[in-house]
């Protein structure tokens, strides 16, 4: 009998069969750190793995963290059980967990630091209690309670299918927008209320079908490249509370014609296709719908950091004198550029340091 149980066991583990993915889920699939007599989990040694179940336990320590990249490309990871005990999630713990369903977060679990899902573009079910302290999943969003600080976006996918959904509203409360908080959702409008303040860097990064954004009044920083690689979008109005811009929010907006700033607005203004801040006179970010030969206008003294990021369309750039200072990255990804200037100018300098096309103007 011992025999024949042994030759059965061989068989399912040779196969895939359940006992092997009883056996994955268990303390050997899991890497981790001691610390006393608790247990932070740091990597798995299957990234195949397809239902992750985490233990409570491994080698008698108490697992009570996972840490920064620990599911790191997990690809193939479909759903994830964290038990209780667990009190913190690293940032982009899950990161490329690109066909990640569903995931639990248990009453002890207290901090998820800044992005802990990159590019788990199926994340759509967040098990949790409707009594948690921290945490909390509302009208399709997790959130965190204390600073109301939207996390991610839940609602492209139900079930693991992608459903349609046009057009979002954000419910009211809600202060705070993660970074990557919408990074790839299918939503074409997207509506915010008034009781936002702050936006992080790329919360609506690769929106595709995005058209158009209203920032609400009452918000007072926008993230970096904010809403980069959005395609379609076409006009986003700025608010006069907006205090503080991060750098190429408009970064391979290829169908932008509007940007609208509030001329209540005492930090920024619109010129043209061109953010610029007032006091520095710098240009924070230009649309991509940039083509053919443009004229950067005489009075502005600098260009930011991936400020004509993906300006694909855009062949020629005239830099007057007026502009003294360049970011090294002010033309990532748009290094078919000729740019022109005048002779010893510094526009002629950055260019000469920067292996970058430049033709003197008389």
């Amino acid at each position: 009998m011992k025999k024949l149980l042994s030759m059965i066991l061989a068989v399912l583990l040779l196969c895939g069969g359940i006992l092997a993915g009883s056996l994955a889920e268990g303390e050997e699939m899991y890497e981790y750190t001691a610390k006393g007599k608790t247990a932070i989990i740091t990597a798995v040694k299957d990234s195949n793995l397809v239902n992750a179940v985490i233990p409570a336990e491994i080698d008698g320590k108490k697992v009570v963290g996972i840490a920064n990249d620990a599911f790191h490309n997990c690809t193939h990871l479909k759903s994830v059980v964290i038990p209780e005990g667990v009190q913190k999630i690293e940032n982009w713990a899950f990161p490329n967990c690109t066909s990640l369903e569903s995931i639990n977060i248990p009453d002890s679990l207290t901090t998820l630091v800044r992005v802990p899902f990159a590019a788990c573009f199926k994340l759509g079910k967040v098990e949790i209690s409707p009594y948690h302290k921290v945490f909390g999943v509302n009208n399709d969003i997790l959130f965190r309670k204390k600073d109301m600080t939207l996390i991610k976006y839940l609602g492209q996918v139900k079930d693991g299918v992608q459903i349609d959904q046009n057009e979002y509203e954000v419910f009211w409360g809600i202060k705070n927008i993660e970074e990557d908080a919408f990074i790839a959702s299918k939503l074409t409008a997207i509506k915010l209320p008034e009781t936002v303040q702050n936006i992080g860097m790329c919360a609506f990064t690769q929106c595709y079908l995005l058209k158009s954004m209203e920032i609400p009044e009452g918000v007072k920083s926008l993230g970096t490249q904010l809403f980069m690689h959005d395609f379609a979008l076409e006009s986003v109005t700025i608010p006069a509370s907006v205090t503080k811009i991060g750098d190429g929010i408009f970064s391979y907006c290829t169908s932008l014609k509007e940007i609208n700033v509030s001329p209540k607005n005492r930090n920024f203004e619109a010129n043209g296709l061109l953010l610029i801040d007032k006091k520095t006179q710098k240009i924070i970010s230009a649309s991509a719908a940039i083509e053919g030969q443009f004229t950067i206008p005489d009075g502005i003294k600098a260009i930011g950091g991936v400020a004509f990021q993906g300006c694909e369309k855009m062949t020629e750039l005239i830099i007057p004198d007026s502009v003294k200072k360049i970011d090294r990255s002010a033309f990532w990804n748009c290094e078919q550029v000729l740019i022109k200037g005048h002779a010893g100018s510094a526009a002629q300098k950055f260019c000469e340091q920067n292996n970058l096309q430049f033709e003197v103007i008389e």
